[in-house]
């Protein structure tokens, strides 16, 4: 479904709620938006939390992709704009995949600080990839290679889980157990019970 979709969805079943939950019947849909987003954020972290869910549910799902081009800096280092701020997540798991575009070798995520310990290494200046870390407070993605064909990468494909702020209206959101999923996680992260009406044609 789409996140406007997804939005009045939940508004709906909150109107559908019993009395005790007016306080939030009338809310305007931006009002509900932002409660959906701090309740969609908290799902995502207690999925990646369960370990038993990881197997269930793919973390692809959740994802949205980009395609950045790549930049120089002032100190001629290559990198791509982080486009949106992704969830956080345990590991930086937030950011899940760079590709650069066309190819099918990941680049490799590491921290500034272990870009800092390997970059003189024999192995490191050999590697068959690209490394990466991610500047937060700049919002970029710097790539670090020492093979001079990385110079003549153009475009990364980045695979992100952002926030919910991050979809556009008419953006999908995606789950692998379908579109009841998605609000039904959503609801029970707000502390609210979905209607379920599975049995009604047994009745």
């Amino acid at each position: 479904m789409t996140k406007n979709e997804l939005i009045f969805t939940v508004k709906a079943e909150i109107e559908g709620q019993a009395a005790t939950q007016d306080g939030l019947k009338f809310s305007h849909p931006q009002e509900i938006g932002a409660v959906i987003a701090t309740a969609y954020e908290k799902a995502i972290l207690d999925i990646l939390g369960n370990p038993q869910l990881p197997g269930v549910y793919d973390l692809d799902y959740f994802t949205k992709t980009y395609t950045e081009s790549v930049k120089k800096d002032s100190n001629n280092r290559l990198y791509i704009d982080l486009p949106a701020q992704p969830i956080a997540l345990p590991g930086g798991k937030g950011v899940k995949s760079l590709i650069p575009a066309g190819g099918s070798n990941k680049i490799v995520r590491i921290t500034e600080n272990e870009w800092l310990d390997i970059q003189h290494l024999e192995s490191f200046c050999c590697s068959p990839w690209p490394y990466c870390y991610i500047d937060f407070y700049n919002k970029k993605i710097i790539l670090q290679g020492n093979r001079t064909e990385y110079n003549l990468l153009s475009e990364i494909v980045l695979k992100i889980i952002p926030k919910f702020d991050a979809f556009s209206a008419t953006d999908e959101i995606n789950s692998p157990a379908g579109d009841y999923s998605i609000s039904q996680m959503v609801l029970q992260a707000m502390g609210l019970r979905p209607t379920d009406n599975t049995n009604d044609d047994l009745r």
